[in-house]
C-alpha cells in the first residue's frame, strides 16, 4: 500500500511539474550577444512566443524595432527586466507595445538600479503563421545617469553665487556714495573802502 501511495504521489508531482513547466517551454529563447542584432523569425499558433535575452550595464542603451513582415499580420513587443520569465511576467509599459500593430520601435537607457539582464518578448494575436523582423542596437548612452543631478546642483550654486555677488555689490556701492557738501553761500568779494 505504501508503494502504491508513493508511486501515485510521484505521478501527481510529475504531472504538476509538467503542467507548470510546459507553457513556459513553448517560448523560443534567443541570446542577443552582438551590438547590432537582426533576426527574422516566424511565429506559429503552436509556438506563439519568442524571447530575446540581452545584457547591459548602466549608461548603456538599447534601440529596438520590430516589423510584422506577413501582410495583414500584427506583432506585440514586451520589454522586461530579467531573464527566465515565466508565463505570467511583468513588463515595462512605457517601453512595450501591448496592442497588436504592424511595427513598433523604442529605446531604453539602462540606469544604475535597472540591473543587467533584460528580455524582449515577441508575440502576436494572429491565429496563423506570422513572419517578423527584430532589430536591436546596443549603444552607450549619450548622457550618464549622474550628469543631470550634478548639472542641477551646479546651476543652483551658480544662481546663489550671482545673488550673493549682486547683493554685496549693491551694499558696497551704497557705502561708497560720495557725501554731498552742504551748499556754501556764493563768495562776494569785499568791497573797497571809498576814497
Amino acid at each position: 500500500m505504501k508503494g502504491v501511495r508513493k508511486a501515485s504521489m510521484s505521478l501527481v508531482i510529475a504531472v504538476a511539474l509538467l503542467l507548470i513547466v510546459s507553457p513556459a517551454s513553448s517560448a523560443t529563447v534567443f541570446t542577443v550577444d552582438t551590438l547590432n542584432y537582426t533576426k527574422s523569425e516566424s511565429l506559429s499558433p503552436a509556438s506563439s512566443v519568442d524571447r530575446f535575452e540581452l545584457r547591459a550595464t548602466a549608461n548603456e542603451a538599447f534601440r529596438y524595432s520590430v516589423n510584422a513582415d506577413t501582410t495583414g499580420s500584427c506583432v506585440q513587443l514586451y520589454f522586461s527586466k530579467g531573464h527566465d520569465l515565466g508565463v505570467y511576467f511583468q513588463y515595462l509599459v512605457s517601453y512595450s507595445q501591448d496592442n497588436c500593430v504592424g511595427s513598433y520601435s523604442n529605446s531604453f537607457s539602462v540606469g544604475s538600479s535597472d540591473g543587467t539582464d533584460f528580455t524582449i518578448t515577441i508575440t502576436t494575436t494572429d491565429d496563423y503563421d506570422m513572419n517578423y523582423t527584430l532589430n536591436i542596437e546596443k549603444m552607450t548612452a549619450s548622457i550618464p545617469d549622474w550628469f543631470c543631478p550634478l548639472f542641477v546642483v551646479i546651476i543652483l550654486i551658480g544662481i546663489v553665487a550671482i545673488v550673493v555677488i549682486s547683493v554685496r555689490n549693491r551694499k558696497r556701492k551704497a557705502a561708497m556714495q560720495p557725501v554731498q557738501p552742504t551748499p556754501q553761500p556764493p563768495y562776494i568779494p569785499p568791497s573797497l573802502p571809498p576814497q
